[in-house]
């Protein structure tokens, strides 16, 4: 449906789109295309989720290493030390799905691609096909799929082993904003 408004005044209509009459297709073909593209579609949704969560953690990481007391012992040492371990693996993590760019690099340069653009390159390449899937892309599909698994295989090692040995690390810390001292009344 196409709506139109100007003036104040709208007005409504459905539109037919046909395909162009210049390519040949059959319409099965068209529909296996969606249904794999809608398949697809979950692993860049995943993907995305395994993100969000690394980012939270990560988030997480940064407010725990500004909450670190100052000084020299032995517990906050290794307070630090596992924080800035657990911030690696995070970016370890983030980086093999997105690779960030080389900022000195300069001319015409070619984006190493992570996880995240092998995977949605199948997706994009079945959805915007037209013909019957080709081995090629059943192929690419397979090897994106087994590039996915390693990330959750990740991911979740990281979270079920690392995270959870860390959360324990840290609430076993109590941490606290307050200091120490108690608070005396003031008096003028």
């Amino acid at each position: 449906m196409v709506k139109f408004t100007y003036g104040g005044e709208s007005d409504s209509t459905f539109v037919n789109i046909d395909l162009d009459p210049r390519i040949e297709y059959k319409m099965q073909d068209l529909i296996d295309r969606r249904e794999l593209a809608g398949e697809l579609r979950k692993n860049t949704d995943l993907v995305t989720k395994a993100k969000a969560q690394l980012t939270a953690a990560n988030t997480a990481l940064e407010a725990i290493a500004k909450q670190i007391p100052k000084g020299r012992s032995e517990e906050i040492r290794e307070l630090r030390s596992q924080t800035s371990a657990m911030q690696d693996s995070v970016k370890a993590i983030l980086n093999s799905l997105t690779p960030p760019r080389d900022e000195k690099a300069q001319g015409i340069t070619r984006r190493v691609s992570g996880i995240q653009a092998k995977i949605s390159s199948p997706q994009r390449s079945v959805a915007n096909g037209f013909g019957p899937i080709t081995g090629n892309e059943r192929i690419s599909i397979k090897l994106a799929e087994k590039e996915l698994q390693a990330l959750l295989d990740k991911v979740n090692e990281f979270f079920n082993v690392s995270w959870s040995a860390y959360k324990e690390l840290i609430n076993s810390a109590e941490l606290s904003p307050f200091t120490d001292g108690d608070y005396t009344p003031l008096k003028k």
